[in-house]
């Protein structure tokens, strides 16, 4: 399900749609990998994102791998 995220300018790049862009979302965790699905500007001048996240298995919870593994098509 895609999620929201409010882009700050510190970005010195376009921004595209179905471009991947890398999160930083704590100093201590990796990054999050997310695809941009729509660009909206606010009335304040902000932009948000529609993104799509992805996962790195290693990141996932281990009841949360166990259940994608096990309804995994064969």
């Amino acid at each position: 399900m895609p999620s929201m995220l409010l882009l700050s300018s510190l970005f010195y790049f376009p921004l595209v749609v179905a471009n991947y862009v890398y999160v930083e979302t704590s100093p201590t965790t990796p990054f999050q990998i997310r695809r941009i699905d729509e660009l909206n500007k606010t009335p304040s001048g902000n932009v948000e994102a529609k993104v799509m996240c992805f996962y790195r298995r290693r990141d996932l919870p281990t009841p949360l791998v166990q259940l994608a593994d096990k309804h995994q098509s064969k």
